[in-house]
């Protein structure tokens, strides 16, 4: 191989690295940020959108595992039990259609409803703001409807490798924050994935190649999920709120680009 596309090669790859840490931090701190991250990187690193949503799933995988042990003390097993109950049974089925989905019709999707999730979000805040009701404590969705938002974001996560960035908010709006969140969304993604893995492992997904990026790059998702959660744990509730914020803006956007950007 000439040198020149020696280091091309070498630098694409430490691209993917940088990318792997940097999403399994975010994702430690906000609850989301692998798809954010990776995804894009992957998807021109990888031969097929189908190998970069599998390396990504293996990523997820080892990301949730650590946010999950991390936060262990603080996760809210109803909610992980009412998101499951609904996400498993759509991932099943998703992860078997990968290949039938236009990747540019679910990542415009996708952008779209992050962005008016985040809209809701602002205006919700804006209203209280304006009755003086924002120093009273806010009115929480029953952790029960977590099911309806895993029966959406289950099958989503199987199409594209994650749905982090649209669940967050409705675990968000069931009164969870920092490690309770984070925790709590991390084990119910991971029944997900796990689902999804299963899967793509039927559909002969799992390619040599998938495999062997995936745990190369499982020692940086795991010192990237280390740090952040140090991080967390320093954030001050309203620092975390803006960060969570910044991040959908942030995913919202990257999504939209993708969506409209990537042929049909």
């Amino acid at each position: 191989m000439p040198d020149g596309l020696a280091i091309a090669e070498l630098l694409k790859w430490a691209v993917v690295a940088v990318a792997a840490f940097a999403g399994a931090f975010a994702s430690a701190i906000t609850g989301y940020g692998t798809v954010l991250f990776l995804m894009p990187v992957l998807a021109l690193t990888m031969g097929t959108s189908q190998e970069a949503v599998s390396v990504l799933t293996l990523a997820a995988i080892l990301g949730n595992v650590t946010k999950g042990w991390l936060n262990r003390k603080d996760i809210d097993w109803a909610g992980v039990k009412w998101y499951l109950i609904g996400a498993v049974p759509t991932a099943a089925l998703a992860a078997w259609f990968l290949t039938e989905v236009p990747d540019a019709v679910v990542y415009a999707l996708m952008g779209m409803f992050l962005l008016g999730a985040l809209i809701w979000r602002w205006v919700k805040k804006w209203k209280r703001k304006s009755a003086g009701e924002d120093q009273k404590p806010r009115e929480t969705m029953p952790v029960k409807r977590l099911a309806w938002v895993g029966l959406f974001t289950g099958g989503l996560s199987a199409l594209v490798g994650g749905a982090g960035p649209v669940a967050g908010p409705f675990f968000l709006a069931t009164g969870m924050a920092k490690g309770v969140y984070v925790g709590t969304e991390a084990v119910a993604s991971l029944g997900v994935h796990v689902v999804k893995l299963t899967a793509y492992g039927l559909n002969d997904l799992l390619t040599p190649r998938v495999l062997i990026v995936g745990v190369a790059l499982s020692p940086l998702v795991i010192a990237g999920s280390w740090l952040g959660k140090k991080v967390l744990d320093r954030l001050s509730l309203k620092a975390f709120e803006i960060a969570v914020e910044i991040t959908l803006l942030v995913a919202a956007m990257v999504l939209l680009w993708k969506g409209f950007t990537t042929p049909i």
